[in-house]
């Protein structure tokens, strides 16, 4: 993780959220306003730019 920059770091983290927070039954429905086209198309853009380097 030391190769990534603080965006790439921070976005990580925020994807890690989505993880953690989306076991619990409660707080599935608040994820999922969040993740509308737009907000997904770019996670996706971003994770191959980390992973393909």
């Amino acid at each position: 993780m030391s190769q990534l920059d603080e965006s790439q770091r921070d976005f990580l983290d925020t994807l890690s959220l989505y993880y953690i927070e989306s076991r619990y039954a409660e707080d599935r429905e608040a994820l999922a306003k969040n993740c509308t086209r737009a907000v997904t198309k770019d996670a996706l853009e971003q994770t191959g730019v980390i992973w393909n380097g």
